[in-house]
This record gives C-alpha cells, structure tokens and sequence, in this order.
C-alpha cells in the first residue's frame, strides 16, 4: 500500500482514504460506503430540511455535534475504527471530522479533511468550499462560519495529510478502516 503525501486542496478519489498520524494513532477515513455511514446519512436526510450547500453543510455540522458524543475517557485512542467509533456514537475528533467529511462527500459537499492545531492544541476539522467561499466546519465544537475567520478567532495552523491508496488487495485496505 503506497502513501503519498499530497498537498492542500487536492482532492480525494474513490477507493482511497486518507491517513492521519500523530501521537502514537492512525486515523484511516474511508472513501469507500460503510453501513454505518449509510444509516447516519440517511437519519441526517430524514431529521434535517436544508435548501442549498451551505444550510447542508451547518446542519450536518450541528447534527453531528448532536449525534456523536465526545470521548473523554483515559482509553487509548490507538487505531481507532471509524466503525466502531459510529457503533459506540462517540469519538474525539479526528473520529468527528472523519465522519463529517465522508458524510459530507455523499451529500456532493466539497470537503477537505484537516488536521491541525486549534487555539494551540492539536486537532481535526474540515474545510468547505461552498460557492467560491472557504469555510470551517468542526462538529466537534460545533463551529461552522468563513475559514478566514476562524483562522483568526481559533488561531487555527494547518498540518500535512497523506494519502493512503489501496494496493492491489482492495479487501486488505477495507479490513484495515473497518
């Protein structure tokens, strides 16, 4: 399984996920559609009445900060599965973001999956480009306004993500996110 590290804005394709590390964990988000996703994503279309990107996207933003309680436990956080963090409706958020960014990619959001430091501690967030404007969504602390904002008001500082392509085992990437 190759990685390659990618820079800002390059988006993710299917059947690729991406990686994030830091801190002793690995975050692997999938591209590809989980039962789990499909049944958020279906609840957040039944619950929700939105009439553009923008209203989708703060909706979804607030309804994960809803539907996903933050894990404050002392547990390690070591290769965390999306899946289970679903199962168990919690997670931090990287977890959060995860989530949000392959909801958000299902709902024709263009999205980008950040990691970063907020106010100086590390952290996960998307990025939205929604009618030529940036915007930052963090269901963890259900945040949605202009990036540019939210750079100044969390002093926000960007990390690098990589890429994370499948080889030729596709079920061998699938059994590593799940």
């Amino acid at each position: 399984m190759a990685v390659v590290e990618i820079e800002k804005g390059i988006k993710l394709r299917p059947g690729m996920g991406i990686m994030s590390t830091g801190d002793g964990y690995t975050l692997l988000i999938p591209s590809l559609e989980l039962d789990e996703i499909s049944e958020l994503r279906g609840e957040f279309i039944r619950l929700t009445d939105y009439n553009n990107e923008y209203e989708c996207a703060e909706q979804l933003t607030e309804f994960l900060y809803k539907r996903l309680q933050y894990d404050d436990s002392e547990e390690p956080r070591n290769k965390i599965s999306l899946k289970e963090s679903i199962r168990l409706e919690k997670g931090v958020c990287k977890e959060m973001a995860a989530v949000y960014q392959i909801l958000a990619q299902g709902l024709n959001l263009d999205t980008r999956y950040v990691r970063g430091t907020y106010k100086g501690s590390k952290h996960a967030w998307i990025k939205l480009k929604i009618g030529g404007q940036i915007f930052y969504a963090d269901p963890t602390n259900e945040k949605f306004l202009p990036y540019k904002k939210a750079v100044k008001k969390f002093n926000l500082v960007e990390g690098v993500n990589k890429v994370m392509v499948p080889g030729k085992n596709k079920q061998q990437f699938i059994d590593q996110i799940t």
